[in-house]
């Protein structure tokens, strides 16, 4: 019986648990280029490829059961996660590039920033808050087809300021840091909230609040910044690293200045990969920011992220 099994096996060019073997190997391996083209990949396109390939290797009464999907998924451990981020088709392409580019900005940077005094090496950039933050995540009962959250004002999730600062290569507190907040506004809004300036008690941090439209920067606001900031403060020549934004690319901002501001500006799709601000500072300022309100509301404490004294 033994060697009757045996001359099968070699008849068929292998067992069925070698053949099953196969089939599951070859659907990995085409799951995983699919992968790395960032498609979307379901439980059916599993049981055509299931199917295709067992036509190549002839595993008799192999159909690619729902049973059968289930175990593969279970041997190489693939879950159905939700979708984070949509990207173009030519993004796996494209990151190979983005990669090489950053590198190489990274290598010219580390030369000139090495070359000038990290007091005066600056990077300004700005990023969007909204009012209220929360995670899409959170603990609930197996099998809940409906989880909610609670928010303090739903309105807050949806209405956001902007703030840009601006920090040294050093960290030395000896130039002051400048910290701009804009708030959204519209023209039936009150716009009686006046410019002001201060500076924050026990910090050499300057603060600016304005109200203004649409709440983003301008090319008026970066000569102000240079005026109120860096003419100022700033008695060095300074190297400034920013993102590759339209306002910087207009040289009018830097007319008044009385000393020399070399600019690196960040390739395209490569700041959040190498830009100090966006790294170090906007990710875990807005985690930090989304702990506070899930906090706020656990404890029950009477604080308003929303309102204007607050920002």
């Amino acid at each position: 019986m033994t060697l009757y099994r045996w001359r099968k096996q070699i008849e068929q060019c292998g067992s069925r648990n070698e053949k099953l073997l196969q089939i599951r190997m070859r659907v990995r391996q085409e799951f995983d280029d699919m992968k790395e083209r960032r498609m979307i990949v379901r439980d059916r396109d599993i049981r055509r490829m299931a199917i295709r390939i067992n036509a190549e290797v002839g595993l008799e009464g192999f159909v690619a059961s729902d049973s059968c999907v289930y175990r593969w998924k279970k041997l190489f451990k693939i879950v159905c996660r939700r979708i984070t981020k949509f990207v173009s088709r030519n993004y796996a392409y494209e990151l190979d590039d983005i990669s090489q580019t950053a590198a190489e900005f990274v290598a010219r940077a580390k030369l000139i920033t090495l070359a000038a005094d990290p007091l005066y090496v600056f990077n300004m950039d700005q990023s969007g808050f909204n009012y209220e933050m929360h995670g899409g995540r959170t603990l609930h009962y197996r099998g809940a087809l409906i989880v909610e959250a609670a928010f303090q004002s739903i309105n807050s999730t949806t209405h956001s300021y902007t703030i840009q600062p601006i920090v040294s290569m050093s960290g030395d507190w000896k130039v002051p840091v400048w910290f701009m907040v804009m708030q959204e506004s519209t023209e039936s809004a009150d716009l009686s909230w006046p410019r002001k300036w201060k500076v924050l008690p026990g910090s050499a941090v300057t603060s600016t609040l304005q109200r203004r439209l649409p709440g983003k920067v301008t090319k008026e606001i970066l000569r102000e910044v240079f005026e109120k900031v860096f003419r100022e403060h700033v008695d060095e020549d300074i190297v400034l690293l920013v993102v590759s934004f339209s306002s910087y690319k207009d040289p009018q901002f830097l007319q008044n200045m009385q000393h020399k501001v070399e600019l690196l500006t960040i390739p395209p799709k490569t700041t959040g990969l190498i830009q100090p601000l966006d790294i170090c500072g906007f990710r875990p300022w807005k985690s930090y920011f989304r702990m506070c309100s899930e906090r706020v509301l656990i404890v029950k404490i009477d604080f308003g992220f929303f309102d204007r004294e607050t920002v």
